[in-house]
Formats: structure tokens, C-alpha cells, sequence
């Protein structure tokens, strides 16, 4: 019963490893993601004018990594009370749409540090970009750093069967150690309670010591 959660969070992890590595190999064909956009004209006062402002919200992955985006734009300036206002827009929506075809390198060689929420290392980072009329705020995490995150109970369960293989091998308890060359082989463990289960006797040594007592 106590290991149930385990294989729960095992399986979850091979689910999340599995979905991750997807996204990666198709982050290079298509981006995908959700996206909101509000316009709005702002009167700019004394100046007779009225500007477009754009702001868009993103969330999305693209050239095998996971982005947040937040852009703040000028769009567009005309006199006030001008008929040629474009009406203004409000929406949000999934997307997906396919890269274009230039050659680009699999890792960012751009680097820099600010400060705490403006920096970059490669793909990884937290940073802004101003110019144009538009301001850009960025947080971006590579996707094979996902992968790694999410396949540590992978490695852990992987370990922990190497660790019980080597345990068998050396006629050893495989929960705690405990040597077990001298115990019958179906016997619990002293030191923890665990029976050896259904599996190969732990050593050979246990087999030796039965036919020399009988």
C-alpha cells in the first residue's frame, strides 16, 4: 500500500517526459499556444492626437523552448476625432502556425545580466526589450530543461532498481542493506521487517547454506 503513491508519481513522470519531448521535436515545425490581444485608443492630451496602444499577452512554445510574452505597442497615431479609427479589438484564443524556413541554431548564444528579472542565458531567462514603440517582457525556459525536471522520478526509480540489483547480487536485503546469507530465503528481513518477495533467491550463498544444513 505504501508504494502506490510512488508508482503514481512514476507514471505522471513518464506521462509529463513523454509529452514534453513531443513538444520539443514540434517546436521546431510549428509554434503553438494561447494568446490575447486588447487595442484601445488612448487621447493623448495638449497634443491633438489619439494613439493605438496594443497589448499582447502570450503564452506559447516555439524553437524548442516555452515562452511567456507580454508586449506593450504603439500601433498607430491620428488626430483626434479622426473617422479613420480602426475599431478596437479585444480577444483570446489558442494558435498554431507553422515556423518559417530559415536555418536557426538550436541553443540562443545571447547572454546578459541587469539585474534579478533582467537577464538571459541562452533560452533561459527573464528579460525586456525596448525600441520601436514597443516594450517586451519575456520569461523563457528551455524545453529540454522541462524534460529534465520532470523525468527526476524516472531516474530516481531507476536507481533505486540498481541499487536493489546490486543488493541481490551481494545476498543483501534490498530495502535496507541488512546481509541476508544467513537467513532461509523466505524469511523477513530482522532489520526491517520486508519479506524477499517472489524473486530469485538474493545469493547463491543462501542456496549453499540449505543443502549444508540438510
Amino acid at each position: 500500500m505504501e508504494r502506490a503513491p510512488i508508482s503514481k508519481v512514476l507514471l505522471v513522470s513518464i506521462v509529463l517526459v513523454v509529452i514534453a519531448c513531443v513538444a520539443w521535436a514540434a517546436s521546431w515545425v510549428w509554434s503553438a499556444g494561447w494568446q490575447r490581444t486588447d487595442e484601445s485608443w488612448v487621447i493623448v492630451q495638449g497634443s491633438g492626437l489619439m494613439e493605438l496602444h496594443t497589448t499582447q499577452r502570450r503564452v506559447w512554445i516555439v524553437r524548442g523552448r516555452f515562452e511567456i510574452l507580454h508586449d506593450e505597442r504603439l500601433s498607430a497615431a491620428i488626430p483626434a476625432g479622426s473617422s479613420a479609427a480602426a475599431p478596437e479589438r479585444h480577444g483570446a484564443g489558442l494558435f498554431a502556425q507553422p515556423l518559417e524556413a530559415e536555418r536557426v541554431r538550436g541553443w540562443d548564444a545571447r547572454s546578459h545580466w541587469s539585474n534579478w528579472n533582467n537577464w538571459r542565458l541562452g533560452d533561459l531567462g527573464w528579460y525586456g526589450t525596448t525600441g520601436g514603440g514597443s516594450t517586451t517582457r519575456v520569461i523563457s525556459i528551455p524545453l529540454w530543461l522541462v524534460v529534465n525536471l520532470v523525468s527526476v522520478p524516472c531516474w530516481l526509480h531507476v536507481g533505486s532498481l540498481l541499487r536493489a540489483r546490486r543488493r541481490r547480487g551481494r545476498g543483501q536485503c534490498v530495502n535496507c542493506g541488512y546481509r541476508r546469507t544467513e537467513l532461509p530465503p523466505d524469511a523477513a528481513c530482522p532489520e526491517c521487517g520486508s519479506l524477499p518477495g517472489i524473486e530469485r533467491s538474493p545469493s547463491r550463498l543462501v542456496g549453499r547454506a540449505q543443502e549444508t544444513s540438510s
